[in-house]
Formats: C-alpha cells, sequence, structure tokens
C-alpha cells in the first residue's frame, strides 16, 4: 500500500470513527496519537542506536542513561507507556491508561535531570492536553471511550516507523491536517494552501542558499507549513541540522499543532524554537524568556497572518517595530507585516508575507506605511493570486517579498490571478504555476499580461497607490468590435493579430485557411483541422519537436534505468527539460514541465522503494491489500484481493507477455457486463407486483430500493411457467426415463439410438442417468426463444442470462487465476533487460505521452480558435436579422389558429400587433 493509499485509509477511518465530534475537535485526538506513536518510534530508534536491542531494556535503564535520553530527544517514555505496548494490550488498553501515561511523560519533562533543567521543557508542554484531559469526549461512558481509545490506536498502529528516505508518517500527518482544514472550513485558517507555501519557501531559499547557517520565522506559525517548505528548500543547499525554526502561534491548539509537525520531520530538537502567544503584542522572537528583552534579527520571515485582524495600535505608539506607521485598528494586516520586516536581518535578509489585497490601495494610514515602504526600497516583489484558494475564505490574496537596504528602487508586480488548476472546488496553484512565478521573480522578468517592472516614479505619479491592474494584469485586451464584420460575416485581420505567432511559424497557412480581400477574411478551407495539419511547416515543426523528445526519452532511459538512479535526479532532469523545450516558439514549456511532474509521483514512489530494497523488488509479489467497508463496524478493513508487483503490476505482466489470454479474459468480462446489463433491463420492465414475489426477503420497511432479486425464486417461478412444456426432444427423453423405470431393456436399447447425446456434451454409448436427462429437459426448455415483450419471457429470459452469466464468470474466474499465476512465475524468472524494458513502459512511456499531447495542443489551440471564429461569424448581421424575421412571421400566422377567450384573443391580437406594423401584416 502505497504512502496515499495508507493516507486515504486513516483519513476515512478516522472520519467514520469520530462519529458526532467535530472535525476541529477530533483532529487533536488523531493527531495527537500519531504524535505519541512518532516520539515511542524515536525512542526505539534511539535505544538502538546507543547498542540496545530491545525495547524492554528500557525498563532497567540507570538514571544517567534516561537523562541521556532526555538530552537527546528532550523527554523520555517508560517501557510500559510506549505505543507499541499500548498496542499489544488490546482489549486490556483503555482511556485511563492513555490519560495516565501522558500524566508520566510530563513528569519526564519536568525541570529535572540534564543538569536540574530541561531546556525543552516548554516545546512539550500540554502538547497532549486532549490526550491528558479530553478523552472523555471519545464516548458517554467508560466502555465506550476505551472502545474508542483502541480504535485510534489501531488505526495509527498501521503506520509504519519513519525513517529519512520514506516519511510515511510526516506525509499521512501533513494530509490530515490538509483534510481536517477541509472538513471544517470555519476553522481552516490553520492550513496555508502547499502550492502557495512552496512558491514563498522556493523564492526566500533562493535568497540563502549561499549561506551556511539559517535562521527563519514565522510570527503566525499556523500548522507549521510554511517554515517546513522552507527547511525543505533550503535542505537542498545548507545542511539541514544548520537550520533554525523560530515560530509563535497566538491559537493553543494549532500550536500544538505545528510543534508536533516540525518533530515529526526529524528535526533537532535544539532547532525547535516555538511558543504560544501573540505576536503583535508580545514580541518574539527574542534569546530567552528569562533574560531581558533583545530583538532577534534572522535571515527569513515568513507569515500568513489572520487577515483584517482587530489589534490595539495605542499600545504601540513608542514600538520600535512600528516605526512606518500603525496600522488602523481594525486591520492589522500592515502591523503584521512592520512586526515581520523589523525582524529581518539588515540588506541579505528576506521576508514572504500573504496578506489580501487590500493593503495595497486603502487610504489613511496604511497610505502612509505604503509610502514609507515604497521611498525606503523594502518593497521588492507583489504577486496577486486567484481566489478561493484557501478554506477558510474565498478572498484573493497577494504575497509580498520585502527586504531591507536595497539599493534598487522598483518594484515587481505579477499577476497569477489566471495561474491556477482546480480539485474539486478550490482553486490550486500547480507545479507549472510555481515554477512559471519563481522564474519571474528570481530573473525579475517582465512578461506580457503577467508581470511588469514598476519604477519608484511611476509610483509617486499612482500616488502611492500599488493595486495591481494599474500595472499589470492577466487579461489580454480585447479589440473593438468591427461594425464591417458584423454586418458582413468577414473577418478583419486585425482579429486575426492573435494569430500572427503562428502566421510567422507557418508562413503559408493563412492563405489556406482564409482569402482575404482588403484587410477582411473569409474562411476557404473546408476542414480546418486537416488544413492545417496538412500544412508542411506544421508538420515539419511536430517533427522537429518529435526529436527534442526523443532526446529527452533518452535521458529518462538514462537517468531512471541506471543501477545508481536517485530521487534527487529530478532536478537534473527538470533543468534539462528547460533546456530542450525552453525556446520552442508557440510551445509553453511550463505546461511541458507540468506534463512530466504529472507522471513523476509514480515514478517517485517507486524511486524509494527500489532505493530502500534494491531493484530486485521489481521481480517481487506482494499481497494486494484492499480497502473494504465493515458495514458492522463502520471501519475500513484491509483484506487481501490476490497478489500484486511491488513495482511493476500484474497487469503490464499479463500485457506484455499474455496479450492473447488477456484478451479472452477481457472479453468474458464484457460478455459478463452486457448479461448483467441485460438482466438489470428485464428486471426493470416487469410488473412491480410481480418483482414483489421475486425478490428477497428482508426487514427493510418495505423500501423496493434496497429489495433485490431471488435467483432461487425466480428459478422455481420458471420451472412453474415451462412445466407443461413440451418438443420431440423432451418427449423422448421422458420415455427415456419412463423405460428406466420399468427396466425394459429391449425399449431402452431402442430408445438409446434416438437420443442426440452429443447435445449433452457426452459420448454416444454413456447411459444416462435420471439427474442428468433431468438437467437436459431444463435446458432445452430455456433454449427455446421466448417472448420479451410478456412479463413470462422477462423472467424465463433473466434466468436464462443469470444462468450463463455463472458459467461465462466461472471462465474468467478461472482464467484470471491461470493469467495470474503465470504473471508471478514470469515476474519472478524477468531478465534485467526485461525489467527496464517494463519500467520504460511504466515510468517513460506515460511521461512521453503526456508531453506529446502538450505538444499536439500547440496546433490544436489553434484549430479551436479559427473554428470558434468561423462559428462566430458564420452568418452575417443581415442573414440573421431575415431568420428572424423569418421567424416572426411563422408565429404570426400560427397564431390566427388559436382559440379562447374574449379576454385571451385580445391578448393574442395585442401580441401579433408587436410581431408586426399595421403595414407588416396586411
Amino acid at each position: 500500500m502505497t504512502k496515499q493509499e495508507l493516507a486515504n485509509k486513516i483519513w476515512e477511518t478516522a472520519n467514520e470513527l469520530r462519529k458526532n465530534i467535530k472535525a476541529s475537535e477530533y483532529k487533536d485526538y488523531i493527531l495527537g496519537f500519531m504524535f505519541y506513536k512518532y516520539l515511542s518510534d524515536k525512542e526505539i530508534e534511539y535505544l538502538h542506536e546507543l547498542g540496545g536491542e530491545s525495547p524492554e531494556e528500557l525498563k532497567t535503564l540507570e538514571e544517567t542513561t534516561i537523562d541521556m535520553f532526555k538530552d537527546h530527544n528532550g523527554y523520555f517514555i517508560q517501557y510500559d507507556d510506549l505505543f507499541p505496548v499500548w498496542q499489544e494490550k488490546g482489549l486490556a488498553l483503555g482511556a485511563k491508561d492513555v490519560s495516565e501515561a501522558i500524566e508520566r511523560f510530563y513528569d519526564s519533562i519536568e525541570a529535572k535531570g540534564i543538569g536540574n533543567r530541561n531546556p525543552y521543557q516548554k516545546l512539550f508542554d500540554q502538547i497532549f492536553e486532549a490526550l491528558h484531559s479530553k478523552l472523555s469526549k471519545l464516548g458517554d461512558n467508560a466502555g465506550s471511550r476505551d472502545q474508542s481509545v483502541r480504535n485510534i490506536v489501531d488505526l495509527i498502529w498501521q503506520i509504519p516507523p519513519k525513517n529519512k528516505d520514506y516519511d510515511v508518517l510526516g506525509y499521512i500527518y501533513e494530509y490530515l491536517i490538509k483534510k481536517f482544514s477541509s472538513e471544517a472550513k470555519k476553522d481552516g485558517a490553520f492550513y496555508t494552501p502547499h502550492g502557495l507555501t512552496s512558491l514563498m519557501a522556493r523564492i526566500v531559499a533562493d535568497r540563502l542558499k549561499n549561506k551556511n547557517e539559517v535562521s527563519v520565522y514565522d510570527p503566525t506559525i499556523g500548522t507549521a507549513g510554511l517554515l517546513l517548505n522552507i527547511g525543505k528548500e533550503m535542505g537542498r543547499y545548507v545542511d539541514e541540522d544548520k537550520i533554525v525554526y523560530y515560530g509563535q502561534e497566538y491559537i493553543t491548539e494549532t500550536c500544538r499543532l505545528a510543534k508536533m509537525n516540525l518533530f515529526m520531520q526529524d528535526i533537532r530538537i535544539q532547532n525547535i524554537r516555538v511558543r504560544e502567544g501573540d505576536s503583535l503584542d508580545k514580541d518574539w522572537p527574542y534569546f530567552d524568556d528569562d533574560t531581558a528583552y533583545e530583538a532577534l534579527p534572522v535571515d527569513a520571515v515568513v507569515s500568513n497572518p489572520p487577515y483584517s485582524q482587530r489589534w490595539d495600535p495605542d499600545s504601540h505608539k513608542l514600538d520600535e517595530r512600528f516605526k512606518y506607521g500603525l496600522a488602523p485598528r481594525k486591520q492589522a494586516d500592515l502591523a503584521f507585516l512592520l512586526h515581520c520586516l523589523y525582524h529581518v536581518k539588515d540588506k541579505e535578509g528576506i521576508m514572504a508575507i500573504v496578506l489580501p489585497h487590500g493593503v495595497l490601495f486603502r487610504g489613511g494610514t496604511e497610505k502612509a506605511i505604503r509610502t514609507q515602504l515604497v521611498d525606503n526600497h523594502c518593497i521588492e516583489t507583489i504577486i496577486g493570486f486567484p481566489g478561493n484558494m484557501f478554506f477558510a475564505t474565498d478572498i484573493p490574496v497577494i504575497v509580498m517579498i520585502l527586504s531591507k537596504g536595497r539599493k534598487e528602487s522598483d518594484i515587481l508586480f505579477v499577476d497569477a490571478s489566471a495561474s491556477y488548476g482546480k480539485e474539486a472546488t478550490q482553486h490550486v496553484l500547480r507545479e507549472m504555476d510555481i515554477q512559471r512565478i519563481f522564474d519571474v521573480v528570481i530573473n525579475r522578468k517582465k512578461e506580457d499580461n503577467f508581470s511588469e517592472l514598476v519604477t519608484l516614479q511611476q509610483i509617486k505619479e499612482n500616488d502611492y497607490n500599488l493595486n495591481m491592474p494599474r500595472y499589470v494584469s492577466a487579461s489580454e485586451k480585447r479589440n473593438p468590435v468591427d461594425p464591417y464584420s458584423v454586418m458582413t460575416g468577414k473577418i478583419s485581420n486585425i482579429d486575426l493579430e492573435k494569430f500572427k505567432g503562428y502566421w510567422k511559424l507557418f508562413p503559408n497557412l493563412k492563405s489556406y485557411v482564409f482569402s482575404e480581400e482588403d484587410g477582411y477574411n473569409t474562411f476557404k478551407a473546408a476542414s480546418i483541422k486537416e488544413t492545417v495539419f496538412a500544412d508542411k511547416d506544421v508538420t515539419r515543426y511536430i517533427a522537429d519537436i518529435g526529436v527534442i523528445s526523443s532526446q529527452f526519452r533518452g535521458l529518462l532511459c538514462d537517468s531512471l534505468l541506471s543501477d545508481s538512479v536517485d530521487r534527487k535526479d529530478f532536478d537534473k532532469i527538470k533543468n534539462e527539460l528547460f533546456r530542450l523545450y525552453g525556446n520552442i516558439e508557440l510551445l509553453d514549456k511550463y505546461s511541458v514541465y507540468q506534463a512530466f511532474v504529472d507522471e513523476w509521483g509514480i515514478i517517485d514512489e517507486d524511486l524509494i522503494r527500489i532505493k530502500n530494497e534494491g531493484k530486485g523488488i521489481c521481480k517481487e509479489t506482494e499481497p494486494n491489500m484492499v480497502l473494504v467497508k465493515n458495514n458492522s463496524t463502520k471501519k475500513y478493513d484491509e483484506v487481501q484481493k490476490g497478489i500484486k508487483g511491488k513495482i511493476i503490476s500484474i497487469l503490464m505482466i499479463q500485457q506484455v507477455y499474455y496479450a492473447e489470454e488477456l484478451e479472452k479474459l477481457s472479453k468474458l468480462n464484457s460478455r459478463s457486463a452486457a448479461l448483467e446489463n441485460e438482466i438489470e433491463e428485464l428486471w426493470g420492465e416487469l410488473d412491480d407486483d410481480i418483482k414483489s414475489s421475486l425478490v428477497k426477503d428482508s426487514n427493510n420497511d418495505g423500501n423496493d430500493e434496497e429489495k433485490k432479486m431471488d435467483i432461487k425464486k425466480i428459478s422455481d417461478e420458471v420451472k412453474r411457467l415451462l412445466a407443461d412444456f413440451n418438443s420431440p426432444e423432451i418427449n423422448t427423453l421422458n420415455e427415456y426415463l419412463d423405460i428406466k423405470k420399468k427396466e425394459d431393456k429391449i425399449a431402452f436399447i431402442n430408445i438409446h439410438s434416438e437420443i442426440n447425446w452429443n447435445s449433452m456434451k457426452q459420448n454416444k454409448d454413456t447411459t444416462y442417468g435420471s439427474s442428468e436427462v433431468k438437467k437436459r429437459i431444463e435446458a432445452i426448455k430455456l433454449e427455446h426463444d421466448y417472448d420479451t415483450d410478456t412479463d413470462e419471457g422477462k423472467i424465463i429470459n433473466i434466468k436464462k442470462d443469470a444462468e450463463e452469466k455463472t458459467r461465462v464468470n466461472s471462465k474468467a474466474k478461472k482464467l484470471s487465476a491461470e493469467l495470474e499465476s503465470k504473471a508471478v512465475e514470469k515476474m519472478s524468472n524477468l531478465t534485467d533487460e526485461e525489467v527496464n524494458s517494463l519500467l520504460t513502459k511504466k515510468w517513460i512511456e506515460p511521461v512521453m505521452q503526456s508531453i506529446d499531447n502538450d505538444v499536439e495542443q500547440v496546433v490544436m489551440k489553434l484549430v479551436n480558435e479559427l473554428q470558434a471564429l468561423r462559428d462566430k461569424f458564420e452568418h452575417s448581421m443581415p442573414e440573421i436579422d431575415n431568420e428572424i424575421s423569418e421567424l416572426e412571421k411563422s408565429l404570426y400566422y400560427m397564431l390566427e389558429d388559436l382559440s379562447g377567450s374574449n379576454r385571451d384573443m385580445e391578448a393574442v391580437t395585442m401580441f401579433r400587433k408587436e410581431l408586426f406594423t399595421d403595414e407588416e401584416s396586411s
């Protein structure tokens, strides 16, 4: 089971288990137990590092060794309180065991040991509040609470221990945070969309990539998604142990989630500095809670603060952080920005903050603050995004990038409001969007309808109004309506200007598609698509890209099929992709990149397993575990359904090496599905009274939708209907039975020769018993062609189809088992060359097919837009007016045939007058 499949299972089961508990509350239990499991796994891992072999050795550790655990991990869990021990207890585990274990955990982190002081105590303080004092919400009585605890422990136990290469626990933790945020939308403010955090992290990491040590700070940390993404990106340039994380969060429960999240990403406890508090009223970070305040400048500050929050500016009039001005009482947006900027290191630091658009143009004190920021060259970049990206709000937002001590005074405006994909109802930044924005920001590039470098003078001329549409807009300018085009249906050259890139690259194409006269064009191509794709320049263009794609395919093969393949090869492949496809006219390199990224997820999952277990797993199988909902327990149970390949699927082996048998199986399955449809159609046509006598008995309070046909009852009904059916062959067989009973050997020999034994699928000299003969009689009755216009015929044909479906399914099941057995045997005997061939089919061919489709869309975009233009100008205005006139006349005369009351006819007369003038009517 992949980590995505496991994450889905954990979420689905957790959603069932929570029953009536709000998602915003239940997350504290699920995530709390996950974190406790992580701490248990980490303690056992450290025991192994010290030379221990069994967790039971934790029972007899001396105090000095326990202090070593506290010094290394910041805590110590007693053996009986370890998560694996909880799981082993089974039915003996109860809510009381958990709460008492948490009490002992808190005791272990109190200020004792480690030189009589635990510097990490505040990090763990009250972190398990839900498991410590709120377990009562899990049930109405002790028994139900104990059962709920056991259910959650069993659920979390399925997540494997963490390792650096295959981070399942951390992945599922973040996945659940997102899902709980989506479920509890009003509480979703603690989750910042992944695409947004990824973009901000990449911009920040690129600025700091040459540093040896990095400090990052989020004053509104939420669940630490922003900080973690920066750590992930910075980890490409800096030793991960050299990144220090500072964070503050006002909401207690969210602060706990942030601490857990940071811990579970294997960040050294010494590098985690997170506390609860209001960042505007209680400035942070500073060196130590026990010493006098001293500002701490950091390399990077990131924040997604609560929008338009109230605050008290009067109490901060002398606060150095707000030297550029005090934000309005009802809108603390710029107060958060100034707080962040204050903690950025001079000259070499950077900050990124998410804010509502209003900060760009609102007046009053916000304008005064903007003026100071602009005049002091603090604002580097402003990026506008689409709305509906967050669970908690659908308003569009911006990201501002700021720093101190810039010599340059210009500001880069990026309008990314049209750069997004959709997941369900949410707008999301795709990888292509993130990369495109990143490239523009880092290189400070101008792009039509996307980005613009604006001078300080321009901003002053706009009175320091930074509203995005004043400087750049993602909307393309529309040409004014051409009256002559409207009246004649001819298309002006101005309307064809949007295709100038195509006309330049394919110089003859326009003349093949259009006839031009005096600057206006009419379509002459019968089929636009055929004309475009037949053009020699278009053909050459596609072929030239095909050559490039062949080079990229070779790169993928060399990179991914080597014995030393590594996930980090992604960056090398990505760079080569942009190099190869980056300068092709008309082709969007970012769209090609997205086509590659869409397929990379599967490759990445496989590479992780291959690195951990060796390439030999490409020849191995494992149980195929699927999730099945248990209707009695409402849980999703894992049930084995055959076996599967660890990397290469059984189906792929069958497709490549057993295509003929697979085709037979496909036909059998198709026939079974067709029979099922026929049965459902016949059943649906039956009279309801008849159906009610042929359904399975159930206690469903008469809900007909839940009643299903009972094949046994249908068989009995068919026997009754066919009791009197006769035919010469049936008469012969019945006579055969009578003779057998009388033991008249001479008569038996005579009639035996008259029976078509071949039709009974036996040799001619076989003597049948009574049961076989009766089965043949039943078969003969069913082989008759019955009229399906009658209910009787429908019932009989349902039985016939059901019996055939049973035979077909039996054949399919047998063939499927044989195919699976052959595929498993073949997999275990694959050669290295065959493995590489199959990996090419699984990894590389989908990537290249996706890219080829993207390339084809370059030309298809032209085809579709030209077709839309043809449809738009197909009829001139006079033609349309004439058609309307004819329809009005037709309606006018149709109204003559109407009859009704005097009032009705008066209304009809009035309506007819509206259609035509008196002159036209006459």
